[in-house]
């Protein structure tokens, strides 16, 4: 084979594998979730205690001192 040809085969190839590198569609991120931070059962149950005993030992109204606990324990995030 005449080694002018060759080489200009050779230069194609690379350009062609070149090309198909450039074709390929790039991926697409990831969608990561932000964190989440999750107080333990101890430490939402210490946090209602005292807003429970803060306001008057009401009866009753656990639910109210718990959502109230673990909405204020994610606000400030782990310590």
């Amino acid at each position: 084979m005449n080694p002018i040809r060759e080489r200009s085969m050779v230069s194609n190839s690379k350009k062609g594998a070149a090309k198909n590198k450039r074709e390929q569609p790039a991926e697409s991120p990831v969608a990561v979730e932000p964190a989440v931070f999750h107080p333990s059962h101890d430490e939402v149950a210490r946090l209602a205690y005292r807003f429970w005993e803060n306001e008057g030992r009401s009866d009753g109204d656990q639910e109210h001192y718990w959502h109230k606990a673990e909405a204020q324990l994610r606000a400030i995030g782990p310590s």
